[in-house]
């Protein structure tokens, strides 16, 4: 203890123990909100001295996470606008088999990456893939994980296509317009500047999720079909509202058929 204190000033100690506590409640409680927790512990480290106002605040105004903000909220809008759902018809709507589907994915799901988050990327791929590999009796794992690999790799060709590249980007411009000298030769990044890496990885990467991936990935059995015959049988009755996306479909525009455990018999 007496070798701890001489090493680290009370504002260090403070701060490595904030920041050990925000991770210990995090596994205790998963359901905490991450976000919440590690503002009340900005809060608790400014409230204490350890940093100013102005410091604590400054990542806000920061331009790449303004960057990050402004394409989470692109995705959110094309997520809601239905711009998902068609996109998800076209790309998987005609395609009946795993192979088909696995064949149409790298293109979409790379570029799209390139230019929006790949974490948003995959979160808008997957009520798509799991909806389609649920009415073709496909699991969803099969597709899910080229998905999130693809996503990745398309997120590593241009600047804008991970949030971990705008945020190193983002401080190379901080310490540029500060006057701070750099290494030689290191500049911030330009759009396409690690395309001519980013690329190569992707196409590389796409061909071995073709070809070798679907040999490796298990085949896991869905819950309905792990019970059998010891599946009860009984009737459910659903109410459509006004302003329902089913409205005005066929059964088969609908996705009702070929449903997993499940039989429409009647539209009244």
């Amino acid at each position: 203890m007496v070798i701890w204190s001489t090493m680290l000033s009370w504002q260090a100690t403070l701060t490595i123990t904030v920041t050990v506590l925000i991770f210990v409640f995090l596994q205790m409680q998963k359901k905490a909100a991450t976000d919440v927790l590690f503002l009340c512990g900005l809060l608790l480290v400014t409230a204490c001295g350890i940093l100013t106002p102005e410091q604590a605040f400054s990542g806000f105004s920061n331009v790449a996470i303004l960057t990050i903000a402004g394409l989470l909220a692109i995705t959110a809008g094309l997520r809601i606008t239905g711009v998902l759902d068609w996109v998800g018809h076209k790309l998987l709507g005609t395609a009946t088999t795993e192979k088909q589907a696995l064949f149409r994915l790298p293109a979409v799901t790379t570029v799209a990456s390139a230019f929006l988050l790949n974490t948003a990327v995959v979160a808008m791929m997957m009520p798509v893939v799991v909806s389609w590999c649920r009415r073709r009796g496909i699991s969803p794992s099969r597709l899910l994980m080229p998905v999130s690999y693809l996503a990745i790799l398309g997120g590593i060709c241009t600047l804008i296509g991970t949030s971990t590249t705008l945020v190193v980007n983002g401080e190379l411009q901080h310490l540029a317009s500060e006057g701070i000298s750099l290494a030689a030769g290191v500049q911030p990044l330009s759009m396409f500047e690690l395309t001519a890496i980013g690329l190569p990885c992707a196409v590389i990467g796409a061909v071995y999720m073709l070809t070798i991936m679907p040999k490796l990935l298990p085949q896991r059995v869905g819950i309905i079909k792990q019970l059998g015959q010891q599946r009860r049988e009984y009737l459910v009755e659903m109410h459509v509202d006004d302003d329902c996306p089913l409205i005005n479909k066929s059964i088969e525009e609908a996705g009702l058929r070929h449903l997993e455990g499940l039989f429409l018999i009647e539209i009244d």
